[in-house]
């Protein structure tokens, strides 16, 4: 079983170090867990990025709405 904390969760719709890796081990067969908080914490990375200008307005939406569409998986 994979567990995704919010670093390699953000990973998957931000590119940055890691992000290859955690794209790989993605792809491998499930299963894979996170906790609750994780949404939540996604959040507030994903903003985090917005505040330290590595996303505009515009990428952070389609980061979210993605991430959206793909929390239940």
């Amino acid at each position: 079983m994979y567990y995704w904390d919010t670093s390699a969760l953000v990973k998957q719709f931000i590119e940055e170090a890691g992000t290859r890796d955690v794209t790989a081990w993605r792809l491998q067969a499930p299963p894979h867990a996170t906790a609750t908080i994780a949404f939540t914490d996604a959040f507030s990375a994903f903003r985090r990025r917005v505040r330290e200008s590595a996303l505009k307005e515009p990428q952070y939406q389609e980061v979210v709405r993605r991430f959206l569409r793909e929390w239940p998986s």
